[in-house]
């Protein structure tokens, strides 16, 4: 299973070799939609979500997202991490029809429903068929979009000590602080809200006001708007990450990496503080000319698949080694060091 998944070629090049990795849900609540579409629905999300939290990844300073894995649960079966139901927009059927009684929503931290309807973009509020934080009435090529939007969030909020600890009642309102602040800013969004008799919906992605258009969010401003907030909002606290020997044990090929870097020290205690990628060859390339290239890069005289390099973080964005990376020649593992 590591050989497959370290050798798939996708724009989330980081993901295969990463066992950072949280699941979460969605419930299609649609007969005419075959098994077949929902899984390809569901892996179009992963792939797109993937990516998504990779860039930010490479962004953000002092901290580590998850990558989140959307799974499809089916209505027999439940979760607490179910996040969105998608349903048709004149279903008939009531929320209990929909979900069963395999799922409690008072323990869920927040539910969005889908409901399809072209072309708009709009988040309502809730409504007692569709009882959740936020209805969004949206274009099936948007449904996608949307459920980035919202897992993207999630990996954000899990990358952050102080928050993924919270108890449920306080994540409940951390959505509700994030609609508050982005009224209060001013910000654009994507999508269309709407209130009902004054109330606004209880949900809001910052990637709603980053996102550019279906298939596109900007990943600076979205990093912007997370980081304005929390300074704005948990000025005194501070993130809290595992030591960089530690973080490598979500390494897919931790079994294949020296000693030195699974503890403590001395190796570690040479390294500064700061956000790293953790680089090591992982297949051999086609040409003498591009082996010669990779080993000038990473100081090494012999290609080896032992090769391991700590390079900064910012180096995500050189496009000689980002070619490597997309053909998988070498991986990339992101590691923080905040001793």
């Amino acid at each position: 299973m590591g050989n497959k998944k370290r050798n798939t070629l996708r724009a989330a090049f980081m993901k295969n070799f990463s066992t950072n990795e949280i699941n979460r849900y969605i419930l299609i609540d649609n007969d005419n939609i075959s098994h077949e579409d929902k899984t390809s629905f569901i892996k179009e999300i992963n792939e797109r979500l993937w990516f998504a939290i990779q860039e930010v990844n490479s962004l953000c300073k002092g901290r580590i997202l998850p990558f989140v894995k959307v799974n499809l649960v089916e209505r027999e079966s439940g979760s607490q991490f179910l996040r969105v139901i998608v349903t048709e927009m004149n279903s008939n059927k009531s929320f209990e029809d929909i979900i069963g009684d395999r799922v409690n929503i008072d323990e869920l931290s927040h539910l969005i429903i889908f409901k399809t309807l072209s072309p708009e973009r709009i988040v309502m509020v809730s409504d007692e068929f569709a009882k959740g934080n936020a209805k969004m009435l949206i274009d099936e090529k948007d449904q996608i979009a949307a459920a980035v939007d919202i897992f993207l969030d999630i990996a954000m909020f899990n990358s952050l000590s102080f928050l993924k600890n919270l108890p449920n009642e306080s994540k409940k309102k951390f959505s509700k602080e994030k609609y508050d602040f982005f009224k209060s800013n001013g910000d654009s969004c994507y999508y269309r809200y709407i209130d009902s008799d004054g109330v606004p919906p209880a949900y809001y992605s910052f990637a709603f006001s980053a996102r550019t258009d279906d298939k596109n969010i900007d990943f600076g401003k979205y990093l912007y708007l997370w980081d304005f907030f929390i300074k704005s909002k948990y000025k005194k606290e501070k993130n809290r990450v595992p030591p960089p020997y530690e973080q490598l044990k979500q390494h897919i090929d931790t079994g294949n990496i020296p000693k030195k870097y699974l503890e403590e020290k001395p190796f570690w205690n040479k390294i500064k503080n700061g956000d790293y990628l953790f680089l090591k060859i992982n297949i051999e390339v086609k040409t003498n000319a591009e082996k010669n290239q990779i080993l000038y890069y990473l100081g090494f005289k012999r290609y080896s698949k032992k090769i391991i390099k700590l390079v900064p973080l910012n180096e995500y964005h050189n496009p000689l080694l980002k070619k490597w990376l997309r053909q998988l020649n070498i991986s990339a593992f992101k590691i923080v060091v905040d001793k």
